[in-house]
């Protein structure tokens, strides 16, 4: 299993932290603006997508617990939900990694 501090580990790496740059430069191009918007993020990991989503201005549902505590400290824990459903079923987006 895949625990938070293995990613804090590849983001600290050149190429990881080139290819988390480049690729979350995209996905929020893509995403364009995310004031008031919904997104649900499975397989979130550390919640990086979700809580910079609310950072943005979004509210977010996460299947990972321990992303609340990250998202806590920094302040963006009233935008997300650790369990599923609580926004229905409209959603923005869908984020899904594969581990």
């Amino acid at each position: 299993m895949i625990v938070p501090a293995d990613y804090a580990h590849w983001r600290a790496s050149p190429i990881g932290a080139l290819t988390e740059r480049l690729e979350q430069k995209v996905v929020f191009e893509l995403s364009g603006d995310l004031h008031g918007r919904r997104g649900l993020d499975l397989g979130c990991g550390d919640g990086t997508y979700s809580i910079l989503a609310c950072q943005r201005g979004a509210r977010s549902s996460v299947y990972y617990p321990p992303v609340r505590p990250v998202a806590q400290a920094l302040g963006v824990h009233d935008r997300i939900l650790s369990c599923l459903g609580q926004f229905g079923a409209s959603f923005l987006a869908v984020r899904a990694d594969k581990a």
